[in-house]
């Protein structure tokens, strides 16, 4: 389970939990649940319609994503060395090129301009 798909479905356990006590004050004379579940309603439909994130919150940890950059849209992972001690140090978003015919990796290349929003990849 992505941490979309687990955000998605914390939000829809608050949901249901705030529906099942709408009607109740929370707070003496207001509906404060009334309020909340529209919050929650409108995060869960924009997930739904744009699930692309800001840049900054994408995971650092080689996962691979999909990028957009204002140029393309393409499948990479952030990559880090900055020992220096086998390569020239490097830090950022990479795209991975396979050979067409057997698949294997080629090389890694730099996503230039660097991407400004993500999302999970889905199958």
């Amino acid at each position: 389970m992505t941490r979309d798909d687990l955000v998605i479905a914390g939000l829809g356990a608050i949901q249901d939990h705030i529906r099942s006590r709408r009607g109740e004050a929370v707070i003496p004379g207001m509906k404060v649940s009334d309020a909340i579940s529209s919050a929650v309603d409108a995060v869960l439909v924009k997930l739904a319609e744009d699930p692309w994130q800001p840049i900054e919150t994408a995971p650092k940890n080689a996962t691979t994503v999909r990028l957009r950059n204002g140029v393309r849209e393409l499948e990479g992972h952030w990559a880090s060395d900055l020992s220096g001690s086998e390569q020239p140090p490097f830090q950022g978003w990479f795209e991975a090129l396979h050979d067409p015919h057997s698949g294997n990796l080629m090389y890694n290349r730099e996503i230039v301009p660097a991407p400004t929003e993500w999302r999970p990849v889905t199958k």
